[in-house]
């Protein structure tokens, strides 16, 4: 399950891991009003990614709907893998960030005990600073929940993805560097 604020590419990923334009985007406002699940079938099996809502795009009644609208569905199960996906080139950790982090933690406490994080729109960092942001942002993001939970021991997996860079990681980033977890 991608989880995140709005406009980080939680519904891009999908198009991109998938292949196809699956889920519906939009560069000037959020498209996606409900979990929806996304099916593929490939050699390793068959795999669903749910797209969410993003959250902090207006107030916060309308991140208790849709925070509510992911806990009261029955078809996401109770063990779900949860990513949590945030852009990389964002220069601070900034106040949205750390609201919708806290909305989460509130709501699903218990995804934080197994949550992979995703930077998506990493070509967009000069690959020379690459892994120094990406260790900046993850220190920050991991800190801040360690603070709403002290039993947080940081994220399974850290990954860099770029949604609209076709073929960016091959030429500026080796195997070891995209994963970093």
């Amino acid at each position: 399950m991608l989880i995140g604020r709005t406009g980080v590419g939680k519904s891009s990923f999908i198009n991109t891991t998938f292949g196809v334009n699956a889920a519906p985007i939009s560069h000037y406002e959020s498209c996606t009003k409900v979990v929806k699940h996304y099916s593929k079938s490939s050699q390793w099996g068959n795999f669903c990614l749910l797209d969410t809502p993003g959250l902090c795009e207006d107030n916060d009644v309308l991140d208790d709907k849709y925070l509510g609208l992911i806990k009261n569905d029955k078809s996401i199960p109770h063990n779900v893998s949860v990513v949590y996906v945030t852009v990389l080139n964002d220069t601070r950790f900034r106040r949205e960030e750390k609201m919708a982090l806290k909305k989460i933690y509130d709501y699903f406490p218990s995804y934080f005990s197994n949550m992979w994080l995703i930077f998506t729109f990493a070509a967009s960092v000069d690959s020379a600073r690459r892994i120094e942001v990406v260790t900046r942002r993850r220190n920050d993001i991991e800190s801040y929940i360690k603070s709403c939970d002290r039993g947080f021991k940081g994220f399974t997996e850290v990954a860099m993805v770029d949604n609209v860079v076709s073929n960016w990681s091959t030429s500026s980033i080796t195997p070891d560097e995209f994963f970093c977890g």
